[in-house]
């Protein structure tokens, strides 16, 4: 109800509960990490940062659960780092390591062990495009190393959406302005 009534808030919280009831089910506990993520980001356009971290930390807490219940998983290794990259901008070491094994697996899998659906392994296509996006704004925010930045972002567009990855083309267009810049 929460959902269509389009009350995101509502949502989280129901999420949140689920997932303190039942912490191993993966798919909860993803619905929760996406739900606090994604009103994070309302809130925090509104202004107020201090609820909307508070949202964050839920939201990392929740996929670092999942990741540990699936740690195989590209699309919730993907979406963990995301949030510590971009949101509360720690764990830096780790989660470039989560990226780069997210990604080198799910390159494998699409080479050795495809999905058999067009929807899995495009989304599973996507998820590492995601891995390459996120080590492109690790790089950019945490090293400032443009060449590698520069080269994760590109890597990143050869993954479906392809060229059409706006993420990957906006750090791409700051790795070069970096570059540039020297």
């Amino acid at each position: 109800i929460a959902m269509r009534n389009n009350d995101l808030k509502a949502a989280e919280a129901i999420s949140r509960k689920a997932c303190e009831a039942a912490n191993s089910d993966v798919d909860l506990l993803n619905n929760s990490g996406l739900f606090a993520r994604d009103y994070g980001n309302i809130i925090e356009r509104q202004g107020n940062t201090k609820e909307a971290q508070e949202m964050y930390e839920q939201s990392y807490k929740a996929y670092s659960r999942a990741v540990q219940l699936d740690g195989k998983n590209v699309r919730l290794r993907n979406d963990q780092a995301l949030i510590a990259i971009y949101h509360l901008e720690r764990d830096w070491d780790e989660m470039k390591k989560l990226l780069e094994a997210a990604a080198a697996d799910g390159e494998e899998m699409l080479k050795s062990n495809p999905p058999e659906s067009d929807d899995e392994r495009r989304n599973l296509d996507e998820a590492v495009g995601d891995c390459y996006e996120n080590l492109a704004l690790w790089h950019l925010k945490h090293t400032k190393n443009a060449t590698a930045a520069k080269a994760a972002a590109i890597r990143s567009q050869k993954h479906y959406p392809g060229e059409e990855r706006r993420g990957a083309r906006r750090h791409l267009e700051a790795a070069e302005r970096m570059l540039q810049d020297k």
